[in-house]
């Protein structure tokens, strides 16, 4: 009797196991897309933030302008550059962000968001992208170098 408990506890363990997971994707935790910039400056080609020509991030304000709503950002290093980072939104249309320093506006971009359903995951990528007051070159992956 113990050695047929042991066996049917021994299949039940077996069939509970499956090999083909495709359909259980678990706790992926993908972060949030984010759009990346590169800002440097027209003149030089210099990246304003790595240069030195902009001291941090103090006095820049990025704004939603549909919804009058300042944005969160971040500065982090990357190959060399620094590249702020702003978080996509995850609603498909289209959108128009204010950036500005010392209460200038330095440029308006515009873009699109479209979302691809992955498996596990949903794609969020900007597209259509175009600023206004400053030169735009699309790096791919979301990122962008503008020359102000």
């Amino acid at each position: 009797m113990k050695k047929q408990f042991l066996i049917f506890l021994f299949s039940i363990v077996l069939l509970g196991c499956r090999s083909d997971d495709s359909e259980d994707c678990g706790a992926t935790g993908f972060p949030p897309a984010q759009l990346s910039f590169n800002l440097v400056d027209a003149s030089t080609g210099e990246n304003v933030f790595s240069s030195g020509i902009w001291q941090g991030t103090d006095g820049i304000t990025i704004t939603d302008i549909g919804s009058a709503q300042e944005l969160d950002f971040e500065l982090v290093l990357l190959n060399g550059n620094m590249l702020l980072h702003l978080q996509l939104p995850y609603d498909e249309r289209d959108y128009t962000y204010s950036f500005r320093r010392n209460n200038e506006t330095v440029f308006t971009i515009k873009f699109t968001i479209v979302s691809e359903n992955r498996q596990c995951y949903v794609k969020t990528s900007a597209t259509n992208i175009q600023v206004t007051n400053a030169g735009l070159e699309i790096l791919g992956n979301n990122t962008v170098k503008i020359a102000i």
